[in-house]
């Protein structure tokens, strides 16, 4: 789950800015604003992730990042041809989702793993979130790169597509987890 959500995030990371650049014109002074209040939000929302997660337990807050993930990248794939604000908009959902899912996750880590192996359990957390940033950068690159040289917005379309699809495999991922927690 950790990895799809690494993967969705940082494929998002690589395809906004040339969805920006390429079918709105924007240049990387105004790509850098658009992207901006969803960087700040994701900054804020460390604090009231904690909280969430103390509140109601590293599951449900899973699944609100799932939730959000997915809303996000239908956003972006229904809205972003349309408006640079939508895409604003788009990321902002990401970024909470992004952090939501981090840390819950990595908490849930800690909390199932015995203590003697709590560190390499985090430690194998985070070669995962390596492995999936690269993998989701390549992923979204790949995919806008398939559409042409000219980059039209179907394959940044497509793109989302892909990422609807592996946030979905990975919200089933945690149902089957939950069904399996509950009980163990």
């Amino acid at each position: 789950m950790s990895f799809l959500g690494f993967v969705t995030h940082f494929a998002i990371l690589i395809v906004m800015p040339l969805m920006l650049q390429h079918v709105f014109g924007k240049n990387p002074t105004a790509v850098g604003f658009i992207i901006f209040p969803g960087a700040m939000l994701s900054a804020v929302a460390a604090i009231f992730v904690g909280r969430l997660i103390d509140r109601y337990g590293n599951i449900r807050v899973m699944f609100l990042a799932h939730i959000l993930l997915i809303v996000s990248t239908v956003l972006f794939y229904l809205l972003s041809p349309h408006s640079e604000y939508m895409i604003m908009l788009a990321y902002m959902f990401t970024s909470f989702g992004f952090s939501s899912l981090s840390s819950s996750s990595t908490n849930e880590v800690s909390r199932v793993m015995s203590k003697e192996l709590t560190a390499s359990g985090i430690g194998m957390k985070q070669l995962i979130h390596y492995v999936g940033s690269a993998s989701g950068s390549v992923l979204g690159g790949i995919i806008v790169e398939m559409g042409g040289a000219d980059f039209p917005v179907s394959s940044f379309q497509n793109t989302f597509l892909v990422l609807i699809g592996l946030m979905t495999v990975s919200l089933l991922l945690l149902l089957l987890y939950r069904r399996h927690a509950h009980s163990s």
